[in-house]
């Protein structure tokens, strides 16, 4: 229920609050996958994973489809990867964080070979 699209849904993004890990009695390793299902998303081409894991701890997971280099985006906070699969951990609350990497995805995005509409 936490799914948005973002830059006419080139972009996904998924939250993952740690209340909700505690009510739905999943593990933080269960939760690895989630990205994948809104990096599958037709017309996606960069997706993310907010993942609480304390009061001022987001760890932030990243696919692409090729046509962004998430490893590069990881980088400017501090994480790494592969082009097409990266990850951070920031320290901050989740929406803190949310908004810093969506704002810099977006940023990737724009400067990537993909203009909008294509898939």
């Amino acid at each position: 229920g936490s799914l948005e699209l973002h830059a006419e849904g080139r972009l996904a993004t998924l939250l993952l609050p740690l209340d909700m890990l505690r009510r739905s009695g999943g593990t933080f390793d269960e939760t690895e996958g989630f990205v994948n299902y809104a990096s599958s998303m037709h017309g996606v081409h960069a997706a993310a994973l907010f993942r609480e894991t304390g009061p001022q701890e987001t760890r932030v997971s990243l696919r692409a489809s090729g046509l962004v280099d998430v490893a590069a985006l990881a980088r400017e906070f501090g994480g790494g990867g592969h082009p097409n699969a990266a990850g951070l951990t920031i320290a901050a609350a989740v929406p803190v964080a949310c908004a810093r990497v969506i704002e810099a995805a977006l940023r990737h995005l724009a400067a990537g070979r993909v203009a909008a509409g294509e898939a």
